[in-house]
């Protein structure tokens, strides 16, 4: 999270989140204005109003190389869930369009949580949390030719807010939402695997490192302890593997 004006940040896309309406207001027309009425067009035109789901790429002679907008309905309908689908729906166009760095500006969420406390730092959350989960990527068992390079991937998101008292409100929400992100990605990782390399065996050795560094107590289960318990149904369905069943348990206190 950075402390800037968006019209002064410069990066390669900055994302905007833009409520449905006919014409740009503000956040929005302080942009549009800045631009030479580059955003009011696209709203005349028809080619964008901010409705769920729409997203728009637009060049722009700013400190910003190009202006992605994202649509994200009505003002009085925003959810959090609604922002982080927005959040996804820019971050998969911007790595369509190859770019290393996105940035996206906050401040078009003042109006949204306006006299709703603790909003503003849930939609921030939202969005970075909507980015992450959309650049997420399982490539470990994908070839390429050497020709090709590798894939162009979004290496840095920056959360902008012009405001010190918003910046210091957001952090929490973004702490949480980089937890969120990296417990989904690993989740999403096992899941990924083939059955020939996500053994039970595997999956043991993975709890216990994640327990290590989470202070959570893991205890996996051999086919001997599993016996002693009388657990007959597990064990039946692992007498078809030849991989030793284990049972993982872990606590968290």
């Amino acid at each position: 999270q950075k402390r800037d004006h968006p019209l002064e940040h410069k990066t390669e896309c900055l994302i905007l989140a833009c409520v449905e309406e006919k014409k740009p207001s503000g956040t929005l027309k302080k942009f549009n204005d800045e631009l030479a009425g580059v955003i009011s067009h696209t709203f005349e035109n028809k080619r964008f109003n901010g409705k769920p789901g729409q997203a728009l790429l637009l060049n722009s002679n700013g400190k910003a190389s190009n202006l992605l907008l994202v649509g994200i309905g009505k003002s009085k309908d925003v959810t959090a869930e609604k922002i982080c689908q927005a959040a996804g729906t820019a971050a998969k166009l911007a790595e369509q369009s190859k770019f290393k760095s996105i940035a996206a500006d906050l401040s078009s969420f003042e109006g949204i949580a306006k006299g709703k406390v603790g909003f503003y730092g849930e939609l921030a959350g939202a969005m970075a949390e909507g980015v992450g989960l959309a650049l997420y990527h399982f490539d470990n068992y994908k070839s390429r030719d050497e020709k090709d390079g590798p894939p162009s991937r979004i290496e840095k998101l920056t959360l902008l807010t012009a405001s010190k008292s918003r910046q210091a409100s957001t952090e929490k929400s973004i702490a949480r939402a980089e937890k969120i992100i990296d417990a989904v990605h690993t989740a999403r990782d096992l899941i990924s695997h083939p059955g020939s390399t996500a053994t039970p065996t595997f999956l043991a050795e993975h709890a216990k490192k994640m327990a290590r560094k989470n202070k959570i107590t893991c205890k996996a289960l051999g086919q001997n302890e599993m016996e002693k318990l009388g657990m007959g149904s597990l064990l039946g369905v692992s007498q078809g593997s030849d991989e030793p069943p284990v049972l993982i348990v872990l606590e968290y206190n």
